[in-house]
């Protein structure tokens, strides 16, 4: 064999990886564009998830009493797991409403 001949087979060995990494890519991309779509929708529904909350508590500032606000006062430490820096916040509050009226403010809100 003489060097063309090597050159050659370089070329078709070089030619049939790059076809078998197109033809993965082409049977992997839609699978991967739904697990980021889920991933996006799922982004979003706890983004609206905290907005809500947030709004509703908001809302009801004034009426601490009021069953909407003490139920979403219930959903705090669920719907912002993934936020230290609110769930250090809900127990300071709780901490301090419980220090100044020798209450305990679960007893208070169930």
């Amino acid at each position: 064999m003489i060097i063309k001949d090597y050159f050659e087979i370089i070329y078709w060995a070089i030619s049939v990886c790059i076809l078998g990494v197109t033809i993965y890519w082409i049977k992997m991309s839609p699978i991967e564009a739904v697990k980021t779509g889920r991933e996006l929708d799922n982004q979003q529904n706890k983004h609206n998830s905290k907005m809500d909350l947030f709004l509703l508590l908001f809302s009801l500032r004034g009426n601490p009493t009021h069953r909407d606000f003490v139920n979403g006062l219930n959903q705090i430490d669920i719907v912002f797991e993934d936020s230290s820096e609110v769930l250090s916040a809900w127990e300071k509050l709780l901490e301090s409403l419980n220090n100044r009226t020798g209450n305990t403010i679960e007893n208070l809100i169930c």
